[in-house]
């Protein structure tokens, strides 16, 4: 009996190790290295028209980077991008009423970015750069032009961008007007990728503080397209109040961009394909990679094609 009991564990302990041995091994990579290859019929095509590329031998996956902006092999690890020049540009017009001095443009660095109270916009330091401006004067929107803001940032701090709205006893200083602002542009100009956008109508954060909200509130208004200044409408108005729309902080420094993402061309589950076809709409030359791979759980079996393209007008 203690020899059957002996031998059964013995069996047991084989099992186990067996099993253990099975479930620690990788599992086959299924196709192996990529066999992919790709060519072109051209190496030179206009912008505009589709390029075609073509492919022989398989892949379960394929990924495409362009060699466009953002979409570089290059830069699949992260891109960081230096600082540049900032330049601001909006359009701006003004009706009703014929109260004066009321509208101004203000630029932070050491704002604390706290929205919540008006004190917080008072403890900062505001630079007016109102007179670098075209300003409005009636109903008709006025470019402001393209101006350089780039001798107020401060290095290591962001910046914020504001429109100071003040309002005034109307008994003594006469009746509110009513400041509109649209398009909005915040550029960063760079020296390896020309011009960014950094912030717009739609992404700069715009917040409205108002420092009498609770007796003379403002009559300010954020949409999508319109930023809109105005005082209360409360009338006659008994107090001096002042209220701001401030963008959110924006980076004055290097900034990190992340990696470059390919494009993807074929998933695992889909089918086979032998063409691409992709339109560049800019002329240059790029340097095209695809990236084949075969993938599971344990690992992936990758090959790199590259080929260079020239795109005319």
């Amino acid at each position: 009996m203690k020899v059957y009991q002996r031998n059964y564990a013995i069996l047991i302990i084989c099992l186990i190790t067996q099993l253990l041995t099975a479930c620690s091994k990788e599992l086959e990579i299924n196709g192996g290295v990529p066999d992919l290859a790709v060519s072109l019929a051209d190496k030179t095509y206009k912008a505009g028209e589709p390029v075609e590329f073509q492919f022989t031998g398989s892949a379960g996956l394929i990924s495409f980077y362009s060699g466009e902006t953002f979409h570089e092999y290059a830069f699949r690890e992260g891109r960081t991008v230096e600082a540049g020049k900032l330049l601001l540009s909006f359009n701006s017009n003004v009706q009703y009423g014929n109260q004066a001095n009321q509208f101004s443009v203000q630029v932070s660095s050491d704002f604390n970015g706290n929205y919540s109270s008006f004190e917080h916009i008072r403890a900062a330091t505001w630079t007016d750069v109102t007179s670098r401006f075209t300003i409005g004067t009636n109903a008709t929107y006025v470019a402001s032009g393209v101006k350089d803001i780039t001798d107020l940032a401060v290095d290591g701090k962001p910046l914020y961008v504001a429109f100071r709205y003040i309002y005034r006893p109307s008994a003594q200083y006469g009746t509110r007007r009513t400041w509109r602002v649209q398009n909005f542009r915040l550029i960063s100009s760079t020296t390896s990728l020309g011009d960014q956008t950094i912030g717009d109508m739609g992404s700069s954060g715009f917040t409205l503080v108002d420092e009498n909200p609770d007796t003379e509130p403002a009559v300010s208004t954020i949409t999508a397209t319109t930023l809109t200044l105005a005082g209360t409408a409360i009338t006659p108005s008994l107090l001096t109040s002042e209220n701001w729309i401030v963008t959110k902080a924006f980076p004055t420094g290097a900034i990190d961009m992340g990696p470059d993402r390919p494009i993807p061309v074929k998933g695992i589950a889909d089918a086979p394909i032998s063409t691409f076809n992709y339109v560049y709409e800019k002329p240059g030359t790029y340097e095209v990679h695809f990236v084949a791979a075969n993938a599971n759980i344990d690992g992936s079996k990758q090959t790199l094609q590259t080929l260079n393209i020239t795109i005319v007008p």
